[in-house]
Order: C-alpha cells, then sequence, then structure tokens
C-alpha cells in the first residue's frame, strides 16, 4: 500500500496534504480498504467517491442528501476562499463534498504522507497482523517510508507544478519543510508559515480538527492565499 498517496488530481491548483487517512478501527476493515484499492488498480490517487461506493460509505457523503464531514468541510472552504468565495454556507459546502471532493476531475487532491489508516497517533494495530519489520512501531514505520514518500511528492510537485501546496497540522512541520524544500515564514494573521517558489506556494496551517479552530480560519487562509496568488502575478 506503499505506493497508495490519496485521492483527486495531481494536476489540480490545490493539494491539501495530511499526516495519514482516518480509520482503520479494525484489521478487518484495513484489509477491505487495501483489497479494494488493489481491485481498482492500485492507483496513486483514487477517485473518493468511487472509493467510498465500493468500501460502504458513498450514499452516506456523496448521495442525494450528503452528510457534512466536518474535516473535509473545512478544507472545502478553504479551497472556495481561495477561489475568491466569502461566507460560505453549509448548502454550498455538502454541494462541493457531492461533486467536486477527491474526484479525478477536480482541481485539487487530497494527499496523505503516511499511507496506512489510523483512527488516531497513538493507535497501532499493525505490529499484531504483520511480519515486516517497519510495522513493528509507528516510530519504526514513520522512519522507514518518510523519506520514500517525502522524496515522491516532491517530484510530482516539480512535475504538476500546483498552485498551492496546503499542509494541516503542526505536529509534522519538519516533515513539511523537507517537503516545501526552502525555509518558511511566519504569519499571525492568519496564523501559518508560507514558503514560496517561482510556481509553488507552500503553506503550513491548522489541522481542521483541532479543537477551537474556526470556519473563518480556513476562510482566512483561503483569501491569504488568494492574495499571495495575486503578488507573484504582478512580480511576474
Amino acid at each position: 500500500m506503499n505506493t497508495f498517496y490519496g485521492f483527486g488530481n495531481y494536476a489540480g491548483d490545490y493539494w491539501l496534504v495530511g499526516m495519514e487517512e482516518a480509520g482503520g478501527r479494525t484489521f478487518a476493515e484495513i484489509k477491505k480498504r487495501l483489497c479494494k484499492w488493489q481491485e481498482s488498480g492500485g492507483h496513486e490517487l483514487e477517485d473518493l467517491p468511487t472509493h467510498a461506493h465500493k468500501m460502504g460509505w458513498g450514499a452516506k457523503y456523496f448521495g442525494e442528501n450528503p452528510k457534512w464531514q466536518p474535516t473535509w468541510g473545512k478544507l472545502i472552504r478553504l479551497v472556495l476562499a481561495a477561489e475568491r468565495q466569502m461566507g460560505i454556507e453549509t448548502a454550498v459546502i455538502k454541494q462541493f463534498q457531492q461533486r467536486r471532493l477527491g474526484r479525478h476531475s477536480s482541481n485539487h487532491c487530497l494527499i496523505e504522507l503516511f499511507p496506512l489508516p489510523a483512527k488516531s497517533a497513538g493507535h497501532w494495530i499493525y505490529a499484531h497482523h504483520s511480519t515486516l519489520p517497519f510495522l513493528h512501531s509507528r516510530k519504526q514505520y514513520q522512519t522507514y517510508l518518510a523519506p520514500i514518500r517525502i522524496k515522491h511528492i516532491q517530484q510530482k510537485i516539480k512535475q504538476h507544478q500546483p498552485k498551492a501546496v496546503i499542509f494541516y497540522g503542526w505536529s509534522y512541520r519538519r516533515w513539511w519543510q523537507e517537503i516545501a524544500e526552502r525555509p518558511f515564514t511566519k504569519h499571525d494573521n492568519p496564523k501559518c508559515l508560507t514558503a514560496v517558489t517561482n510556481n509553488t506556494l507552500f503553506i503550513v496551517i491548522d489541522h481542521p480538527a483541532t479543537t477551537g479552530v474556526t470556519n473563518l480560519y480556513f476562510e482566512q487562509i483561503g483569501s491569504h492565499l488568494n492574495n499571495q496568488f495575486s503578488k507573484e502575478q504582478m512580480k511576474s
């Protein structure tokens, strides 16, 4: 499963990069995910609604009346704000989730630094179900896979040159720095770190599930991205 990176479209403008997928509460669930991914061709990026329907929860989040998913909702709000929309209503978020989120035809991708799902940072069931040495502990797993996956993500960024790579969550800041390959600049309003290349803006932000983080914060981050894009266009 090391070659699985997430969902959506590498050619999209916005890359939303997290630590790992949520879930993985039982080995049976993880085995099902792996089997469905292999049956689909084992692509680096899957189509999220297609994957969800194969897993049995597609109708819940991508059907006629999709349930709003809070983590996705804040990331969607950021993308819409980067597209110059503000004061975004929940109905608009749900429509984006239903029609655009994580699709192969979308303007974004949802990437995970690590491939295996986990219900929390302290949850690690893989040691009980695998003889692979690097799965004996989360630390060994991260030490083994981080350099491989960082290098691959770097290569994909150089190949596709997205407008923005958005890292959410501060715990992995050192790895976000490695991917960006340049120092970050701190900003206080809104709280974030940024770095810029000729073609891509890198930004580190709060995780959507962080206690106390607001919808407004993600709209402000989206607006900040849009402003930065405008400045870079003026320079060129």
